[in-house]
């Protein structure tokens, strides 16, 4: 079966996209196997021969503008500069991804997770103890601390300590 329509989006792995085919949420095609060719990309125009409704086994780019992948320029296909990017993302293959970092800085994305998860964990040992009564503060303190360690402030802060101690 033959298949044509715009191409909206395209797997990291390259072997599979989803392509505009007049449906009302697009159709993803898959290919484990091998990779699409290198002039597939978002917003060309693509014909495409399908096995079995879902797998793709050639795709032919038929015309279209291509769409640079988010944090790429048009210009000479070159990462976008840092500044477009937020801090602590990179530009690799063509996407923005968080970068892995330890300890983890005040304003790092990650943060508002991990204190979401010390919370619930520091409320999940209060009431394990049997000390619901507790104050509210206290428990905030306790996940404080879970937070510390979690993000490495707590090593952070040993270290500091063992290096610069006060006299």
């Amino acid at each position: 079966m033959e298949v044509k329509g715009t191409v909206e989006a395209v797997k990291r792995d390259r072997k599979g996209f989803k392509l505009d085919d007049g449906s009302p949420e697009g159709t993803w095609y898959n290919n484990g196997h091998k990779e699409l060719p290198g002039d597939v990309q978002r917003g060309v125009e693509v014909q495409v021969e399908v096995k079995d409704g879902k797998w793709w086994q050639k795709v032919e780019v038929t015309g279209g503008n291509p769409k640079p992948p988010q944090g790429q320029s048009r210009g000479n296909g070159a990462s976008a500069p840092a500044q477009d990017l937020p801090k602590h993302y990179f530009v690799a293959k063509g996407y923005a991804n968080l970068r892995k970092e330890f300890p983890l800085k005040h304003d790092h994305p990650d943060i508002a997770i991990i204190r979401q998860n010390a919370l619930t964990n520091a409320n999940a040992l209060v009431a394990s103890q049997g000390l619901q009564d507790m104050d509210p503060q206290q428990v905030i303190a306790i996940a404080r601390e879970f937070e510390a360690y979690t993000t490495g402030q707590m090593d952070s802060q040993i270290i500091s300590d063992a290096f610069n101690p006060e006299e």
